[in-house]
């Protein structure tokens, strides 16, 4: 509540620091919560049930951490590699 976070993601992104300061002061975190993650993992692709979506939550398959040519860097860029 001290701003400490904040001020660490405003050195590294202005519209991220934003985001987490208007999450926090509304207490809505949804629009904040995707960037964030984009910060930790990249997009892999999800073929596995109906989803046709890709996800960043490092839980993708042992098979594409050692080929790790599945990643790309942004949810559109996997989407639209993998299922358009």
């Amino acid at each position: 509540q001290d701003g400490t976070i904040v001020s660490s993601l405003q050195e590294s992104s202005d519209s991220l620091a934003t985001l987490l300061a208007t999450a926090t002061t509304t207490g809505d975190f949804s629009k904040v919560v995707v960037p964030i993650l984009a910060l930790l993992y990249d997009w892999y692709p999800v073929w596995k049930g109906p989803s046709n979506t890709c996800k960043n939550d490092g839980n993708e398959p042992r098979y594409m951490k050692v080929f790790a040519t599945y990643y790309e860097s942004s949810l559109d860029g996997c989407c639209e590699r993998y299922f358009s």
